[in-house]
């Protein structure tokens, strides 16, 4: 459950094994889609049958050296060693539990180099997974705060096991979208107190912190949280009072067809800053950025039984376009609220 000044939303995102399940089938399908246009353009031009043999031969001799130079690689990249688990305790004690508990292989851990806090599993399958960190995790976060973080990567060893997808994975997070190079009217200068500006990596201990603290630590990671302020995703916003972080709004965009649409996951304001309007300013600021960016509405899931929230948001301009009974765990219904923009 997330809770802002006066309101509170619960979560609305499905689980990470979901996710990661249907990421794993559009990678799959984008893989076979453009394989299959090439083999249609090879017949169409008359090739013959050698080119597309050849063509599958490079394809699993890459896997092959994916899988057999995936390790030393990585290190080499990472600037990484891979450590004992004696030399990061706090960190190999949960990682052993959960393995043990999920039945899965116990993942290397590898320590690199980094000024802010990083955690990342990668790996061709579950016997040759390693786990990336910085020595700032175990400084920045106490052992609940580790145990969530942990759980939350390791998670991903339960879906891997495919070479394809896990290099296709590997290069695909390499490149940035076109809506990341967006320039957005938010600056860094002169943060005043009532300031909202695109999330640093400075602000990602924090909005961490937030989400584990509410319950609400399942869809983006610390990895992705630091990749999003490494290369200024404009739907990652903090807002600061007296100069600190008070609260955060994250988001991605949809497609309705051509439309794109902004979509709010998670929006949180800090206990002691509450009721003071951060979560109206979070709100309004997400919507002028999503515009900017192109987006013709904004939707959000809310509980049907929060008065607080739904009267918030439609004084905002929201209106409920649908119902979606039994949506959450306990059963309580959700209403989809959307606004033009």
């Amino acid at each position: 459950m997330i809770r802002g000044p006066g309101h509170h939303i619960r979560d609305c995102n499905m689980p990470f094994g979901i996710r990661h399940f249907f990421r794993k089938a559009a990678t799959y399908c984008a893989l076979l889609f453009i394989y299959g246009i090439f083999l249609a353009l090879m017949a169409y031009i008359g090739t013959g049958l050698w080119a597309m043999a050849m063509v599958t031969a490079v394809l699993i001799v890459a896997d092959i050296l994916v899988y057999l130079l995936f390790a030393p690689v990585m290190l080499m990249l990472r600037g990484a060693r891979v450590i004992n688990g004696k030399d990061l305790p706090g960190l190999s004690g949960p990682v052993e539990k959960f393995c043990k508990n999920a039945g899965v292989p116990v993942p290397a851990i590898a320590v690199g180099r980094g000024q802010f806090p990083d955690v990342f599993i990668a790996g061709p399958s579950r016997g040759r997974a390693i786990l990336f960190t910085t020595p700032g995790l175990v400084e920045e976060f106490n052992d609940a705060e580790i145990e969530a973080i942990v759980t939350f990567e390791i998670g991903s060893l339960v879906e891997m096991g495919s070479l394809s997808y896990n290099a296709l994975t590997a290069a695909f997070s390499r490149v940035k979208p076109l809506l990341l190079r967006v320039k957005i009217a938010l600056s860094f200068r002169g943060l005043e107190d009532d300031a909202v500006a695109i999330a640093r990596p400075r602000d990602v201990p924090f909005v961490v912190k937030l989400l584990i603290a509410n319950g609400m630590y399942n869809y983006f990671g610390l990895h992705d949280l630091d990749r999003f302020t490494s290369e200024g995703y404009p739907l990652f916003l903090v807002a600061y009072s007296g100069g600190k972080p008070a609260g955060f709004i994250i988001g991605e965009v949809n497609y309705d067809g051509f439309r794109r649409v902004g979509h709010i996951c998670k929006i949180i304001v800090d206990q002691s800053q509450r009721k003071k309007g951060i979560g109206n300013r979070l709100m309004m600021s997400f919507l002028n950025v999503a515009g900017d960016i192109g987006c013709r509405e904004c939707i959000i899931e809310v509980s049907a039984d929060n008065r607080e929230a739904i009267a918030l948001y439609e004084r905002i301009g929201f209106k409920t376009g649908s119902v979606l009974t039994g949506y959450y765990p306990d059963g309580g219904d959700c209403l989809s609220m959307a606004k033009s923009l």
